[in-house]
């Protein structure tokens, strides 16, 4: 069983970097190293300040950095050995199993998912209602199409989404990893299963702003300079957390190599 800490580290607004765990002196040099970047670019993306989190990375043993606008607070590590669990593939499908993981509270989303759901409902009557107006004469015809040009957008947006989540292949939760599984770059060849893990892996979760739209989105940078991203539900960033900090050893390879004909 390992016995590193994972340090989780909050990062707000005013660019202040805070955390229970890692050392005073390690969290001043992230701070710095954010702040350093220039104001146009997004600092999260600075090259300075990612090489900075991996150097603090290797000699803390294990890196969290959350950003600011999170609804929800870090749950604590889950301890129990646990078989694979993949991170839904469709937005929003949360299951039992991740559940387990992260706590049966609901999540701020969750708790905001039945308004959501009354929108949708009264905007769909709503939407007709206009429609018929509008057919009638007692609507100017391009109040229509502005509403239709508005769900167009969603439409556009939710594909977006989807398109990203497929881009990074299937990813399972395991202990202390994310075991991701991508296609093959041929056909004929197996698909690659790559483990990231926290001893070499920053785990980073943060909003990212495209455009008009706002996504929580889960980010691997690796001691090789690489990133892997995806957007996440809340309660799926609860339970990469949780899993992430487990003190369990993961799978053996034998096990996760499995994962690529599920």
């Amino acid at each position: 069983m390992s016995q590193s800490v994972t340090h989780i580290v909050q990062v707000s607004r005013r660019r202040h970097f805070g955390s229970t765990t890692l050392p005073s002196a390690m969290l001043a040099r992230l701070e710095t190293a954010f702040r350093a970047a220039p104001w146009w670019r997004d600092r999260w993306a600075h090259r300075g300040f990612r090489a900075e989190a991996r150097t603090v990375l290797r000699e803390s043993g294990g890196l969290v950095l959350m950003g600011p606008g999170l609804s929800f607070d870090a749950p604590p590590p889950f301890l129990e050995q646990f078989e694979p669990i993949e991170v839904a593939r469709g937005l929003g499908e949360e299951t039992e199993r991740l559940r387990t993981l992260s706590g049966d509270a609901p999540t701020p989303q969750e708790r905001f998912a039945w308004i959501v759901k009354v929108i949708f409902f009264v905007g769909g009557v709503g939407l007709v209602i206009v429609f018929a107006l509008a057919f009638l004469g007692m609507l100017p015809r391009v109040v229509p199409l502005i509403i239709a040009g508005n769900i167009l957008l969603l439409g556009v947006t939710l594909v977006v989404v989807f398109a990203l989540r497929g881009l990074t292949g299937r990813w399972y939760l395991v202990p202390g990893a994310i075991a991701i599984v991508r296609r093959p770059v041929r056909r004929g060849l197996p698909p690659r299963v790559t483990v990231l893990a926290r001893a070499d892996t920053c785990l980073v979760l943060r909003y990212v702003h495209t455009g008009k739209t706002t996504i929580l989105m889960a980010e691997l940078w690796t001691h090789l300079g690489r990133i892997v991203r995806r957007p996440v539900t809340q309660r799926e960033a609860m339970s990469i957390l949780a899993a992430w900090q487990s003190p369990q050893t993961p799978p053996p390879d034998e096990r996760l190599q499995e994962l690529a004909w599920t």
